[in-house]
């Protein structure tokens, strides 16, 4: 059982990490494209780089809430943040500005209730 706990914590913490550095990314990636010239080769590789990441944090997604689902008291605070980062990030996507600061914000709460979500995984029990 706790070979069990301790490989699926570590899975889940992998993978939150993995999400909170993808989540930065992105960010960085629409900052650095509101600055860039319309049409040019690098608005293009900027425009790359967001639509791989958006990618890659969709894969994320649907591995850690299949992880997250043993953290039963934290997992729904923990997917509420992951969808609010979400949205926030899509609103960015999609106006091609926003509130940065927030995500920042979003982030900082996802990675304090991820760490009670690990711990809860790391220490559940057949029966939780």
């Amino acid at each position: 059982e706790k070979e069990w706990q301790v490989k699926w914590a570590d899975l889940f913490l992998n993978k939150a990490i993995e999400m909170n550095s993808q989540i930065s990314i992105l960010t960085c990636s629409y900052f650095k494209l509101q600055s860039a010239e319309k049409n040019s080769d690098s608005e293009k590789k900027l425009i790359a780089e967001i639509n791989s990441s958006i990618y890659e944090l969709i894969d994320i997604e649907w591995d850690i809430q299949n992880f997250s689902q043993f953290g039963k008291k934290n997992n729904t605070e923990f997917i509420r943040i992951q969808k609010q980062l979400f949205a926030t990030l899509d609103s960015i996507n999609k106006n091609k500005k926003g509130d940065f600061e927030e995500i920042r914000k979003l982030q900082i709460e996802y990675n304090h209730v991820a760490r009670k979500c690990h711990n809860e995984i790391l220490n559940s029990s057949v029966g939780d």
